[in-house]
């Protein structure tokens, strides 16, 4: 088995591979004319070096990480051939990936999962949750109805959703950047064809929310809502209403675990959330991103072991001071310590978010506490944080 990048030209291969993993239609003939690859991928192929058995794509995009964006190897594209399934050959791609991290510098990996018992395995564990959210229309009744907000339709009003969506992404970690790949999925300028809107509202002239939503009577299906002051989310709320005639329920995709929604609502009653396990994450240069963690708490010192059978620089020591507003991290490969922590559990406390606090910790695989003084401590200068993935890679 050799283990490669694939070549622009190879463009038919990974449409074969994943026609045949997933049973969808592509046009090889077409593909090998003028087919290029959208993204970076890696290849296992047999010993010709050029047949391919499997393949992973990433996307290099940006992820909010504590208020900067740092770069992230965002998989997919993951697929083998039926033929060549049990051979090891996406292990081979992962173990490749991980190795290349560092001439990418990339800290810090998401991926949407087939099958979460799989990709934990390679050190991913769940990231980015959240709800699906129906309301009843006259949950909304309490809100003032507004028709100030203005119909996206031109490509340049585009840059108003992206300002609205750094203020609200500011901080929620796990957000992308919107650059010129991810910025086009944002909102839609055809809604005479699409049958989707997107509106833009503002405050003091400047684009404080948006929402792209379609209205399928007897609901409205909002896919991507952005608000930035509590002011914004009312106003959309209000915005709303003026579909009452036409609805009688609103559904709100992707609403964050903590949304002030719960707060804003008036009669809960009429709520119904859906709990969606969304993307999967796995640190990938740990000792990077512990350095950026904004530690605040004067938790005194701690240590703590991280596992990491894939990636082998992440398998440290980490020794911590956290004394007036800031933490001191030093790293050595041996001696004892407070906490061992698998990758999985070691992302979630990196990331803020999934729930792992010390009062559940023995639940979980991959776990150690050898001294409890040192795992409160460990658990308390960790802040929590808001996660988030909009977007679909």
């Amino acid at each position: 088995m050799i283990i490669r990048a694939l070549r622009e030209d190879e463009a038919y291969k990974a449409a074969m591979a994943d026609a045949l993993a997933f049973q969808i239609l592509r046009d090889i003939e077409q593909k090998k004319k003028d087919g290029r690859l959208g993204n970076f991928a890696v290849g296992a192929f047999e010993d010709d070096g050029e047949t391919l058995m499997g393949k992973i794509e990433v996307c290099p995009f940006q992820t909010n990480f504590y208020g900067e964006y740092v770069k992230a190897m965002c998989v997919g594209g993951v697929a083998t051939r039926p033929e060549y399934r049990r051979a090891g050959c996406i292990r081979r791609c992962f173990e490749y990936l991980f190795d290349a991290a560092d001439r990418f510098s990339w800290e810090i990996s998401y991926l949407y999962p087939f099958s979460y018992a799989y990709y934990r395995k390679f050190g991913y564990e769940r990231m980015t949750d959240s709800y699906d959210m129906t309301v009843k229309m006259r949950s909304l009744a309490h809100f003032e109805r507004r028709t100030d907000f203005v119909l996206l339709e031109r490509e340049e009003q585009r840059q108003e959703l992206k300002t609205a969506y750094l203020r609200f992404a500011a901080d929620i970690n796990g957000m992308l950047y919107p650059d010129e790949r991810l910025l086009p999925g944002h909102g839609t300028c055809d809604p005479y064809q699409t049958g989707r809107n997107t509106y833009i509202g503002y405050e003091n002239g400047e684009p404080a929310c948006y929402l792209t939503f379609e209205c399928n009577s007897p609901e409205v299906e909002v896919h991507e809502f952005v608000f930035t002051t509590p002011a914004s989310l009312r106003a959309m709320l209000g915005f709303l209403r003026t579909y009452d005639a036409q609805a009688d329920t609103v559904k709100l995709h992707r609403v964050a675990l903590d949304s002030p929604l719960f707060f804003v609502l008036n009669e809960l009653i009429d709520v119904r959330a859906e709990l969606v396990l969304n993307t999967m994450g796995r640190a990938v240069n740990v000792e990077k991103l512990l350095r950026r963690v904004p530690f605040t708490a004067d938790c005194g010192e701690f240590s703590v072991s991280v596992v990491d059978p894939q990636v082998k620089r992440n398998n440290k020591i980490f020794d911590f001071a956290c004394a007036n507003g800031k933490a001191n991290i030093s790293t050595r490969e041996t001696g004892e310590y407070d906490v061992r922590l698998s990758i999985q559990a070691m992302t979630q406390l990196l990331h803020g978010n999934g729930g792992f606090e010390l009062k559940n910790a023995a639940y979980r695989d991959g776990v150690e506490i050898r001294n409890q003084d040192g795992a409160e401590r460990l658990f308390k200068a960790f802040p929590k944080r808001s996660s988030m993935i909009i977007e679909h890679f």
